[in-house]
């Protein structure tokens, strides 16, 4: 069928091809090594979370892998208080080695923090945004995302207490479609939502709305 060509694809490849989606991002990104000293991460993640200091970020880091750490830290912290705050979701971080990070040990825990974005920005109010951009990739790549951004929806359990959670939905799974806030196009919510097939049901939906 359509899309299959995309079977070479490696995670890296495609969270790579991702990450240059983003206008946002200031850095060429060829490969996961280069999000390391987590200049590229910070630039993305600030299209969601305003809490973002762009000034702050720590760009020239050079052979200086304590100052590409500090910006790890920083991106982890306001990825787990994003889960945390907006998304009500009790996400802990402690586990990522920002400094073996920033020193070039870990591709694996680069992956981990780009999903975890992927997660944030498909839960987001304005996840169309980012579902508008994946929809304009190689179809081969959008199918390899689908099962990453499905391994990281359900990846942290929504927190206990329920004062975080002003909207209700926290606890349905969020297939990616509208969530109920968009004020858009409520057709979304109707149709065949109910399968667990949410990437491609809402693939076409928002191909509609685009």
């Amino acid at each position: 069928g359509v899309g299959e060509g995309g079977e070479g694809m490696s995670a890296e490849e495609t969270i790579v091809a991702w990450m240059n989606t983003f206008p946002s991002v200031t850095v060429a990104v060829g490969e996961l090594m280069d999000l390391k000293d987590g200049v590229a991460l910070l630039e993305a993640f600030s299209e969601i979370d305003s809490m973002v200091d762009l000034d702050g970020i720590k760009r020239d880091v050079g052979g200086s892998w304590p100052m590409g750490a500090k910006n790890i830290r920083t991106c982890v912290t306001h990825i787990e208080s994003f889960y945390r705050e907006e998304l009500a979701e009790a996400a802990d971080l402690s586990y990522v080695d920002a400094d073996g990070i920033a020193q070039g040990k870990s591709a694996e825990n680069i992956q981990d923090l780009c999903e975890l974005i992927m997660g944030c920005m498909m839960k987001c109010a304005d996840n169309q945004t980012f579902i508008g951009r994946i929809l304009e990739m190689d179809e081969g790549l959008q199918g390899e995302l689908q099962g990453i951004v499905q391994e990281v929806m359900g990846r942290f359990p929504p927190l206990d207490d329920g004062e975080e959670s002003e909207d209700d939905d926290g606890a349905t799974p969020p297939a990616i479609r509208s969530s109920s806030n968009v004020s858009d196009d409520s057709e979304t919510q109707a149709g065949r939502g109910d399968d667990d097939s949410g990437f491609e049901v809402s693939t076409e939906q928002s191909m509609r709305q685009l």
